[in-house]
């Protein structure tokens, strides 16, 4: 007979999971990478076949665009990076996933609680990693405020929940 591990209930949850959709992939599936830190995405964001990945996706009928997504387990928030465009001029979309609350309009009968999705157009790689370095600190707020001066690409209702490890 083999000794049971028992996960010890002492261990907290990650806190930041990664997770990536590669150009093409239906919008529900996702490569899941496990725990990650700042300096952790910041290897990876600087390693991932970006310009591969936007070729790939010249090719394709439908699917999505390479992206890499980190989630905040904790405060139940996603922060994401994609790119569109091209070799020679890719675009990055900077994306937020949280829980919002829906005002009471001629569409909607009672205030409720929303998924939304923000996406912003990065002006840089250097603003990508900048963005990650506050979403890894926690404060969601500061980090919204400061995305919130970069160009808006699109707002709504997200279409899926949240992603879970």
């Amino acid at each position: 007979m083999h000794p049971q591990v028992d996960p010890s209930p002492m261990t907290p949850p990650p806190r930041f999971t990664r997770n990536d959709q590669l150009a093409g992939y239906s919008f529900e599936c996702r490569d899941e990478m496990g725990m990650i830190d700042f300096p952790s995405f910041a290897e990876a964001f600087a390693a991932f076949p970006w310009g591969e990945q936007m070729r790939q996706r010249e090719k394709m009928a439908g699917g999505c665009s390479a992206t890499i997504s980190v989630v905040d387990e904790e405060q139940d928030f996603v922060w994401w990076v994609s790119v569109m465009g091209n070799d020679l001029r890719p675009t990055f979309l900077l994306g937020a996933v949280y829980s919002k609350k829906r005002r009471k309009s001629a569409r909607v009968e009672a205030p409720c609680v929303v998924r939304w999705c923000e996406i912003r157009i990065a002006p840089s790689r250097r603003s990508v990693l900048s963005t990650f370095r506050a979403f890894f600190a926690g404060d969601h707020r500061k980090l919204m405020k400061q995305v919130r001066t970069y160009k808006l690409y699109d707002r709504g209702e997200a279409m899926m929940p949240i992603p879970k490890p």
